[in-house]
């Protein structure tokens, strides 16, 4: 392998590991932290440090791929295996990360913009009110899913294109 393929080579699996992280992160998330939240096993100041730490891994996560994706997607298109199924695809694929990337943002903008249920008890408003778990995750694990499907799918195209040739 030469310089530049061994290099290209570390960006693919550094990137495969940043939306492993991610996604598998949001798996975890959804399926354990978020019934234990709903239960009252993890209390509010609790689940703000889960949220607070797990939004900044996800954060370095979305530098990582738009950093390692910007390399990888003009690597692919500068190929002459790049056809226009494989631009399409490419497309979608980078509509859901942008839309992905666009709910951690509102994500953190609620958080950080919404009164903690502590602080409402504490003035007298009932907490019950606000709703402790957010369809937002679900959304950006529906996403993350979703973009890991195209992901493949982009390299069954290439390969099928590389293949043809």
């Amino acid at each position: 392998m030469t310089p530049v393929e061994i290099t290209l080579f570390l960006i693919k699996w550094t990137h495969g590991i940043a939306a492993v992280t991610w996604v598998g992160g949001s798996i975890f998330y959804f399926m354990v932290l978020t019934p234990l939240i709903s239960k009252g096993e993890i209390n509010g100041i609790q689940s703000r440090n889960i949220a607070k730490g797990f939004g900044f891994l996800v954060r370095i996560c979305i530098g990582i791929l738009v950093l390692s994706g910007s390399i990888i997607m003009l690597e692919a298109l500068t190929s002459p295996h790049a056809n226009s199924q494989y631009i399409a695809t490419l497309l979608i694929k980078i509509s859901f990360s942008m839309a992905m990337f666009f709910f951690v943002w509102r994500q953190g903008r609620r958080r950080i913009s919404r009164p903690q249920p502590d602080k409402l008890a504490s003035q007298g408003f009932v907490t019950g009110a606000l709703p402790s778990i957010s369809r937002i995750p679900l959304i950006i694990l529906s996403l993350g899913i979703i973009t890991f499907l195209l992901s493949d799918l982009l390299a069954i195209i290439f390969l099928r294109s590389a293949m043809a040739n």
